[in-house]
C-alpha cells in the first residue's frame, strides 16, 4: 500500500494530469455514442 500512495504522491504535480485526454472531434465521437478510431490520446 506504501507503494500506491507514493506514486500518486510523486505524480499529483504532473500537468499533464489537466490536459484533455481526447481531441474534440474523438469527443463528438463519444457523445454521439460511438467509439472514436485513431490515438486517445492528444
Amino acid at each position: 500500500m506504501s507503494f500506491v500512495v507514493d506514486f500518486f504522491r510523486s505524480r499529483q504535480q504532473d500537468g499533464k494530469l489537466f490536459d484533455r485526454p481526447f481531441a474534440a472531434a474523438q469527443a463528438e465521437v463519444i457523445l454521439a455514442g460511438g467509439m472514436p478510431s485513431g490515438s486517445l490520446s492528444l
